[in-house]
């Protein structure tokens, strides 16, 4: 049951497991639309946010948000992102034609868990949907947050002039939340280089926060090359989660001065030198 209530999928029976999630997700499934309608037209009594749970559901047994209703979807939306997260790469498209209409789900955690999906394993087809619950979600600002970071990560804000462009390379998403609010705060744009990619040579940025291990080894070295043959100084934030070892891994790093080593978890520090690098006179 850990594994179920953390949203790690273990590594037996995986297929199973996310069938079975795809199918959970539609247990006593109701969109926030129709929960809405039918509380306005007096079919369906509104959860109050603080109520007994376990009396609600014995009230309500049938009601989308009684108790271990919308628990069993919430976990299976936990499930598929932590297994999303994981995959490091686009869901199948069977799963994701699955999961786009949990995004509307009347749960706000089941929307959370699900906009993370697609932060991870989105495609195109991921696009109008997460569109639509940006110009819908009313009742979470997290939902929407995370929304907003999935659709810009699928959907890139181009043009990108490197004065505005902030490059994030990480599948961190609750810093990427947050670098995003501070862009948007300060007339800049955020772009997500993909892993492996060549995406952090061939997109010009003022400023770039980079995991290397989500990055890669090649793409890494090879933007090194390309920093050190240009004489290049773009200040670089490298997040990797244990520096320490990441060192020994990753022993090339651009000649210049402007590279800040500091762990994921600093989040406090990391801004501070963000806001030092984008806020300079």
């Amino acid at each position: 049951m850990e594994d179920l209530k953390e949203g790690i999928v273990p590594e037996e029976n995986i297929e199973h497991k996310i069938d079975q999630a795809t199918i959970d997700l539609t247990w006593k499934f109701m969109s926030i639309e129709d929960y809405d309608q039918a509380v306005d037209a007096g079919e369906l009594v509104r959860k109050p946010e603080l109520t007994d749970d376990m009396k609600f559901f014995s009230i309500y047994p049938e009601h989308p948000m009684a108790g271990e209703n919308r628990f069993r979807r919430i976990r299976a939306a936990d499930i598929i992102r932590g297994y999303s997260k994981n995959l490091k790469s686009e869901l199948p498209q069977k799963i994701l034609d699955k999961v786009h209409d949990a995004l509307f789900d009347c749960c706000a955690a089941v929307r959370h868990s699900i906009a993370g999906v697609l932060f991870y394993g989105g495609n195109d087809t991921s696009i109008p949907f997460l569109m639509r619950l940006l110009e819908t979600e009313k009742e979470s600002e997290i939902v929407k947050k995370t929304a907003e970071v999935a659709l810009f990560r699928i959907k890139p804000q181009y043009p990108f002039p490197r004065e505005d462009t902030l490059a994030f390379a990480s599948d961190n998403i609750n810093l990427a939340i947050e670098i995003n609010d501070f862009c948007k705060e300060n007339n800049k744009k955020i772009f997500f280089p993909e892993p492996g990619s060549p995406d952090i040579v061939a997109i010009p940025f003022f400023v770039m926060v980079v995991d290397r291990h989500f990055i890669g080894k090649s793409a890494w070295e090879d933007y090194c090359d390309y920093s050190n043959d240009g004489d290049d100084d773009t200040p670089v934030i490298i997040i990797d989660n244990d520096l320490k070892r990441s060192v020994e891994k990753y022993p090339i790093r651009p000649k210049h001065e402007n590279v800040f080593l500091i762990e994921q978890w600093r989040e406090s520090v990391l801004m501070v030198t963000l806001k030092g690098l984008v806020l300079k006179p």
